[in-house]
């Protein structure tokens, strides 16, 4: 059987795999994405020479028993443009398929590591329950060798001998009982050790309308503050969205939608409108380089947020930089394990 630290470190990787080649699928989504943009865009000649041709039949007098002909040139972009619209659906009808499989090995390894911290609750719990029993064996020994060392004393002071290996077997007993306690200790740290791990791991991160109120309280001096979400797709991450969007009204901050090109192509919907995906861990909040401002609400925004037990990071973003309206992007990614 592998060593905890081994196993643990190996778990780490392997999660590392599926994660980079869920991220790797989705790149290709995108390039798949691309291409098709860029096969529509090739079409765009032909579709407006055959346009103007029209007009000019229809509107400029021109001879319709004149051949209008497309340069050649146009028929093979347009071509080309199609060629590329069919590789560039493919493609994403493929990507999409194996982000979603991506997907579910990565929601599989999380179940399988929850299965485990739950079998090494109850190794430990058994543990504990074997050095229980193995402090009352213990004891019992150490009272029975007790009792027959007064006995030896009591009949012959003469037999010091074996009055002496009596006590010898006394203290043994202690011993054995002194180490079944602390193995006892230890199993029961371990059996409290992984209970929490697994109540840590099944908690959704959440905020209840009392710490929804608190967060809005400690965030009301920066009122009328613009603000947008980006979102991962996963119940708990659009749950946690919408306890933070009430704790934001309670502030009074103004939510907008996010800046274009932000966020993945697929857009949830909420209650405060569509929010781009993004494929992140954790909360975190990004204020622009060029927003200093704005950068107090963003600080406030992420102690008020860790306070209750979410722990959020702030940043600066250039990519933020020179937008018409200034505003904060809250990234609100999966629940880190």
């Amino acid at each position: 059987m592998l060593p905890p630290e081994l196993a643990g470190k190996i778990d780490d990787l392997m999660k590392a795999d599926l994660q980079l080649w869920r991220d790797w699928c989705f790149h290709w989504l995108l390039i798949s994405t691309a291409v098709v943009i860029i096969g529509v865009a090739l079409e765009g000649p032909e579709l407006v020479l055959g346009t103007i041709s029209i007009i000019r039949r229809k509107f400029c007098r021109a001879d319709p028993a004149e051949q209008h002909h497309l340069p050649d040139w146009v028929a093979l972009l347009g071509l080309l443009g199609w060629f590329l619209i069919v590789l560039g659906v493919a493609g994403e009808y493929v990507t999409d398929a194996m982000v979603s499989k991506a997907d579910g090995s990565i929601q599989t390894f999380n179940d399988i590591l929850l299965r485990d911290a739950q079998k090494e609750a109850g190794y430990a719990r058994t543990s504990a329950e074997e050095a229980a029993n193995a402090a009352g064996r213990a004891e019992h020994e150490s009272n029975n060798a007790t009792t027959s060392a007064s006995n030896a004393l009591a009949l012959a002071t003469g037999a010091r001998s074996e009055a002496d290996s009596f006590e010898k077997d006394i203290v043994s007993a202690k011993k054995k009982a002194a180490d079944a306690e602390s193995h006892l200790a230890d199993a029961l740290q371990r059996a409290a050790n992984a209970e929490r791990e697994i109540a840590r791991i099944k908690r959704p991160r959440e905020l209840s309308l009392e710490q929804q109120e608190r967060v809005g309280n400690a965030l009301s001096k920066f009122a009328r503050q613009n603000f947008a979400f980006l979102v991962f797709g996963d119940p708990e991450s659009l749950a946690l969205l919408a306890n933070i969007d009430a704790a934001l009204k309670f502030a009074k901050w103004n939510r907008v939608a996010a800046p274009s090109g932000l966020g993945g192509d697929i857009a949830y919907n909420t209650p405060g409108g569509s929010v781009p995906s993004i494929n992140d861990v954790g909360l975190k909040i990004y204020v622009a380089a060029d927003d200093a401002p704005a950068e107090p609400a963003a600080q406030t925004f992420a102690a008020a947020l860790s306070a209750e037990g979410i722990p959020c990071e702030p940043h600066r973003s250039e990519r933020l930089k020179g937008q018409t309206v200034k505003l904060l992007v809250i990234t609100v990614g999966q629940k880190q394990l």
